[in-house]
């Protein structure tokens, strides 16, 4: 069965990633609980929160700078839970392949380093190479035919 993934997301009025600014318009547990309400087994963040709050401080730093290019999806194990890291150039550095219980997918470009790829494979973190670049998120969800949903659709699905 594929995951459920959810991505609910907070961000300033600017669009901006800034937790601090964010607990003062938040309730803590708040979007925890909004995530159990709707039943996801996988959760999503990119580059910038998982630097800020999930991957240790030091980047990573290739000592070969050769792109990985193409490669073959990397399951390191099957979980009942998933923290998926979009990092597609390959900066994050990790302890383990969990986070908090959930295993760690990294989503990354054909230009994340080959390093990179094997120090995940090192410590048990599943990848997906997933293509040239970066591109638009809505587009490719609606190429996958991913449901999307309106602001008034998910206010309703959390009984808002």
């Amino acid at each position: 069965m594929r995951p459920h993934i959810i991505c609910h997301m907070l961000s300033s009025v600017d669009g901006k990633i800034d937790g601090a600014s964010l607990g003062s318009v938040t309730v803590p547990g708040d979007y925890e609980a909004t995530g159990a309400t709707l039943e996801g087994d996988a959760w999503v963040c990119g580059r910038t929160t998982m630097q800020q709050h999930f991957a240790e401080d030091e980047s990573f730093v290739s000592a070969l700078s050769r792109p990985a290019g193409r490669q073959p999806v990397h399951v390191a194990r099957k979980a009942k839970s998933y923290a998926i890291s979009v990092d597609t150039t390959g900066k994050l550095r990790w302890a383990s392949g969990d986070i908090d219980g959930d295993h760690l997918i990294c989503v990354v470009s054909e230009r994340a380093p080959e390093d990179y790829l094997s120090m995940l494979r090192d410590k048990s973190i599943s990848y997906i190479v997933a293509g040239e670049s970066a591109g638009s998120k809505l587009d490719k969800a609606k190429e996958l035919k991913v449901p999307v949903l309106t602001e008034a659709e998910f206010l309703k699905k959390i009984g808002r």
